[in-house]
């Protein structure tokens, strides 16, 4: 399993993988955790590998070259010959439950039938969703910025049918697939055709939201950014994760 990230301040890129060994005795370790820095000096690259405790202390550094390095990535492969490498989109994924970070491309379409009305609008800018995903069922929130947030950053309301006010999405007949991707999940929801307005309190204004009015608003999306500042706070990051049968 592999981890990238890259630090804006040191401009330095990490990876990170696990590597399957034996059970000892007590029945625990049956994973080793290597650490490798990858520090880039003026035209010199220089990569070190960190073996690592149990507490996740990088100890033992070690000179390695890019050679090495590729035939570890290339003997660290899955029960299908592949990397399995970890989105850094990803926030949780535990197994039973996985939330991530997903902004929609420029122009993506959002399909709305309601009654005789029909409209596939091209979304100039999307706000960064936040998803979540648990025992098949799929939760949506909307980002201020696109960066991976912290426990405590602020989420808002999507303005988009077919969402309750938890977040939680009326997937209908929608079908999404059997692998986890991040990309194909998001995107099976977003270019599906969504019906109705299951939650009408989403944007800061008095009164109810009427679908004539939000047709109005979705016409102005061609030429306008959907922005946050006309969404109303939803909760926290955190409050999201552990709401809804995420369990932790």
């Amino acid at each position: 399993m592999f981890y990238t990230s890259t630090s804006s301040e040191y401009q330095d890129e990490v990876v990170e993988y696990l590597e399957e060994m034996e059970w000892d005795e007590q029945g625990t370790n049956s994973y080793q955790c290597n650490l490798y820095m990858v520090e880039s000096l003026g035209t010199q690259t220089f990569i070190t590998q960190y073996d690592t405790t149990k507490e996740n202390t990088a100890i033992n550094p070690v000179v390695i070259s890019p050679s090495d390095l590729i035939t570890k990535l290339r003997e660290s492969t899955n029960e299908d010959g592949e990397l399995d490498i970890i989105d850094p989109r990803l926030l949780v994924d535990n197994g039973t439950c996985r939330v991530w970070v997903y902004t929609p491309e420029p122009d993506q379409p959002l399909y709305y039938n309601y009654g005789k009305k029909q409209r596939v609008q091209t979304v100039k800018k999307w706000c960064p969703l936040l998803f979540k995903m648990v025992d098949g069922k799929l939760y949506v929130a909307a980002l201020r910025y696109g960066t991976r947030p912290k426990m405590d950053t602020r989420i808002y309301h999507v303005p988009l049918p077919n969402v309750y006010s938890n977040g939680s999405i009326c997937l209908g007949d929608v079908k999404l697939p059997k692998h986890f991707d991040v990309d194909a999940v998001s995107k099976a929801y977003l270019d599906s055709n969504k019906s109705h307005l299951n939650y009408t309190g989403g944007f800061r204004r008095k009164g109810t939201l009427k679908n004539e009015e939000y047709f109005e608003w979705l016409i102005r999306r061609d030429s306008e950014p959907m922005r946050v500042s006309e969404l109303s706070v939803m909760g926290t990051v955190e409050q999201f994760i552990r709401g809804e049968g995420c369990g932790l």
